[in-house]
């Protein structure tokens, strides 16, 4: 059997290279309508009785485009801003409860010594990590916003976050990426417990939730979240 064929929702094969005449074809009419669409605006303002020109139609078209990769950049950096933080603080916690499951071993001699000079670099690294990640993740970003975390569940007990985010449900679902983010590394770090239920890792790993947890439900400064939503996407929510 021909290994480059793929199959079709009709029940079919086609070869690998309609494929690629297929997708040619799917982006050659997305270009295509692009271009046109500056004269299917002014034909439509003509009909409608507006007097705008050729060249008025293609400015429009400029600034929604322009305004459009404008907008999602901003939303974009808004999960950047808001997940970021997270994940350096959830690799450098798995990194480290490994690091100090190969120290429990050691000092159990369950592993011989002594380990590769390798080995123990590593073993610092991560551990300095994690130690920089919650450090400069608290002092410049979950001190002042960790509520914007919240902000997701409450959008469904709070009226007035429900009012600021109806309107601008793009920024919620940029929210929503953050949230997530948020609860996956919790999660993550209690199934790492089930795989190493050592002291060692098992202490690292309860500090870090313990730390994760009280820094957001029992931050209360909701209106750094909204400010910093603000800032970073340029909309004014209240």
């Amino acid at each position: 059997m021909n290994m480059n064929l793929f199959t079709t929702g009709l029940g079919y094969a086609l070869p690998a290279g309609t494929k690629i005449e297929i997708q040619m074809a799917l982006l050659v009419t997305a270009i295509t309508l692009l271009a046109l669409l500056p004269c299917i605006t002014y034909v439509y303002a003509k009909k409608r009785g507006h007097g705008l020109t050729c060249r008025d139609a293609i400015r429009f078209e400029i600034i929604l485009l322009k305004s459009a990769t404008i907008g999602l950049s901003r939303i974009f950096l808004l999960v950047i801003v808001t997940t970021l933080p997270l994940i350096a603080i959830g690799i450098s916690t798995e990194m480290s409860m490994i690091s100090v499951t190969v120290i429990e071993a050691l000092l159990s001699g369950q592993v011989l010594s002594p380990l590769p000079a390798g080995v123990h670099i590593l073993i610092t690294i991560s551990l300095l990590s994690l130690l920089a990640s919650v450090v400069l993740s608290h002092y410049y970003f979950l001190r002042k916003y960790g509520a914007i975390y919240k902000l997701v569940p409450l959008y469904f007990e709070r009226n007035n976050i429900k009012e600021l985010f109806n309107k601008h449900f793009d920024i919620y679902v940029a929210l929503l990426a953050g949230f997530s983010m948020y609860a996956l590394v919790i999660v993550g770090i209690f199934v790492s417990l089930a795989v190493a239920p050592l002291p060692l890792p098992t202490g690292i790993a309860f500090i870090i939730i313990a730390y994760l947890l009280v820094t957001v439900l029992f931050n209360k400064r909701y209106d750094n979240a909204i400010k910093l939503i603000e800032r970073i996407t340029k909309v004014k929510l209240h």
